[in-house]
């Protein structure tokens, strides 16, 4: 009987590195807007995330119903956010219309916990209220001038005009409309 070398291997697995699930937070959240002009250019701000558990892998956030007129992102996703660390999100307004509006944004990550963040805003603009659509002058003189006046009314919540409503309304070649010394406040 022969003895041969015995070779004896010890292997060691070790588990790949992973990300523990974190406690996240949102600093300014809700993130409130305030009032914008639906014809302004869109509102922008910046919400932060932070982590105050062990590390968490943040992939993006996304938006609930109603997130057409909100925006939230940021280049940096996904992220390795360790504990302490915080990463800055971009959020932006932009009111299609009047009135209240209010999103909620999910943060994808791989925490157990389903994290959250709103955002909020108002859309503001100006409606108009004309009294009559139409005005009759009736059989006139040639030459012979007539006044009629019209009223319009601002019942919106934003300012209406520039100071000169003849470059709003249409005149025709014998009618002529006068123009305002100031906007038409609400």
């Amino acid at each position: 009987m022969r003895w041969r070398p015995l070779l004896i291997l010890s292997l060691t697995l070790l588990p790949a590195p992973q990300a523990r699930a974190g406690t996240l937070h949102v600093t300014t959240s809700p993130y409130d807007f305030g009032s914008r002009n639906v014809s302004s250019p869109a509102a922008s701000g910046t919400v932060t995330i932070s982590n105050s558990g062990s590390t968490t892998i943040v992939y993006g956030v996304t938006a609930g119903p109603n997130g057409d007129e909100f925006t939230a992102g940021s280049a940096q996703f996904p992220v390795f956010l360790g504990p302490g660390g915080t990463v800055l999100v971009d959020v932006t307004y932009d009111p299609t219309d009047r009135g209240a509006d209010a999103c909620t944004f999910t943060i994808a990550d791989n925490n157990s916990v389903t994290d959250t963040f709103q955002l909020m805003g108002t859309g503001t603009a100006p409606k108009l209220n004309i009294t009559a659509t139409s005005l009759d002058f009736g059989d006139q003189l040639l030459w012979d001038a007539q006044t009629l006046n019209l009223l319009i009314e601002n019942t919106g919540n934003e300012s209406f005009g520039n100071g000169t409503l003849s470059k709003t309304l249409q005149s025709g070649a014998d009618f002529s409309v006068g123009t305002l010394s100031s906007p038409i406040a609400p």
